[in-house]
C-alpha cells in the first residue's frame, strides 16, 4: 500500500469527491449538485472548498470529508467516507484536517448527521469537540397523502379543518384535480404570505416559538435570528410565497395576534418539498393549531406539485412526532445529530 497523504481535494477531483459523499446519487444528479455548490461557493470566495479534504494513496482518492459552509454562519459536516481499502484510522485524520480549515470559515455552528452504529466516525467527531445532541426522525408524506389530507369532511359539514382529535376523512376533489388559494378550507387561522417587509415580524415570531420548544433546544443560542433566517432562505429554492405567518384570536372577542409560522422550500433534485420549520408561540399551544398549520403546509406542497413533503423532527419531541403522524407523515430514516459550536466567533 502506498503512503497516505491528506490534502484539500483539487478542483479536478471535486465531482469524484462529491460522488463518494453522495453514493446513492446517479451521475447526472452529482453533476447538478456540483454546479449548485459552485454557484453557492461564489458567495463565499476561495475558502469555500478548502475544507473539502481527501486522503490519497498515490493518485487514488481513498477518503473524503467536507465541512460545507452555508449561509447563516453554519456549516454541514459530510463524511468522512472511506474506500474499502482505506484504514479506519484515517477517519480521525480527515476530520482533523477538515476542522483546521473550518476555523477559517468563521461559522458559529457545525452540524453533522451520522447513522447509528457508525462508531469510528462518531468517535472522530467526539475527539474534535462535537457533542451528540439527539436523534432526528425523518418523516415524509407522499403525493397521495398530501391530496387526501388537504381536505376532509367533519361530521357531514362542509369541508374544513377538523377539531383536535377528530378523524380526518378525505373528500372528493374538484373535477380538474386543482385547488387555488381562494379555495382553501375555512379555518380559524389566518395564513399570511411572507414578504421582505415582514422580516422583523417573522424573526420575532420564531424567537417566541423557541421558548419551551422540545425540538432540538441544544441548537438555540449559537446564531442570531438573522443568521437563522438567512440559513432558511438558502435552503433549496427560496420562494417567499411558501413562507407563511399565522395569526389568530386567542378568545372569541380578542384581537388577531401572531401565533406561529411555517417555512417550506422546494428541493429540485428530488422533487420534494421540505418543511424546514413550523412553530407555535407558547400562548397559542394546546389548541390543535400546530396540526392545522401542518395541514396548510401539506396543501401548499400538493398544489405546488410536490412529489412529497419531508421534514426532520427531534425524536425526543414526542408531541411533535405524534402531531406529524396524525397528519399522515411516516418515518423513512433516522440520524444522530452531532454539533460543534464556536462561541468566540465574532
Amino acid at each position: 500500500m502506498q503512503p497516505l497523504t491528506l490534502a484539500t481535494v483539487p478542483a479536478t477531483l471535486r465531482t469524484k469527491a462529491l460522488a463518494q459523499l453522495w453514493r446513492d446519487f446517479d451521475v447526472s444528479a452529482i453533476e447538478n449538485l456540483r454546479e449548485s455548490y459552485e454557484r453557492v461557493g461564489k458567495q463565499f470566495g476561495e475558502g469555500y472548498w478548502n475544507a473539502l479534504v481527501g486522503s490519497f494513496r498515490g493518485k487514488e482518492l481513498t477518503g473524503v470529508a467536507w465541512i460545507e459552509p452555508q449561509p447563516g454562519r453554519v456549516a454541514a459536516f459530510h463524511g468522512p467516507i472511506l474506500s474499502s481499502r482505506e484504514q479506519a484510522t484515517t477517519n480521525r485524520q480527515l476530520v482533523s484536517l477538515a476542522m483546521e480549515h473550518a476555523i477559517a470559515l468563521r461559522v458559529r455552528l457545525i452540524q453533522c448527521l451520522r447513522r447509528d452504529g457508525e462508531l469510528a466516525e462518531a468517535l472522530a467527531l467526539l475527539e474534535h469537540g462535537f457533542h451528540r445532541v439527539t436523534s432526528l426522525l425523518y418523516m415524509r408524506a407522499d403525493n397521495s397523502l398530501l391530496s387526501e389530507n388537504c381536505l376532509w369532511e367533519n361530521r357531514g359539514k362542509p369541508a374544513h379543518f377538523a377539531a383536535p382529535g377528530e378523524r380526518a376523512l378525505a373528500v372528493p376533489l374538484p373535477a380538474d384535480g386543482s385547488w387555488t388559494s381562494s379555495e382553501y378550507p375555512a379555518t380559524s387561522l389566518r395564513f399570511e404570505t411572507y414578504a421582505s417587509a415582514t422580516r422583523d415580524r417573522l424573526a420575532a415570531i420564531i424567537e417566541k416559538t423557541y421558548v419551551g420548544s422540545l425540538d432540538c433546544p441544544a441548537v438555540d443560542g449559537f446564531r442570531t435570528i438573522n443568521d437563522v433566517l438567512d440559513g432558511y432562505a438558502a435552503t433549496g429554492v427560496h420562494d417567499p410565497n411558501r413562507w407563511r405567518i399565522v395569526s389568530a384570536k386567542l378568545s372569541p372577542h380578542g384581537a388577531l395576534i401572531d401565533v406561529g409560522c411555517v417555512l417550506l422550500a422546494e428541493q429540485p433534485l428530488t422533487g420534494q418539498w421540505e418543511l424546514m420549520y413550523m412553530g407555535v408561540v407558547p400562548a397559542a399551544r394546546g389548541r390543535g393549531w400546530g396540526l392545522e398549520i401542518v395541514r396548510h403546509a401539506q396543501w401548499m406542497a400538493w398544489t405546488g406539485g410536490a412529489k412529497s413533503l419531508v421534514l426532520a423532527v427531534d425524536l425526543a419531541n414526542e408531541p411533535g412526532v405524534r402531531m406529524y403522524q396524525m397528519a399522515g407523515f411516516q418515518e423513512f430514516d433516522r440520524r444522530e445529530l452531532y454539533l460543534r459550536g464556536f462561541d468566540s466567533v465574532a
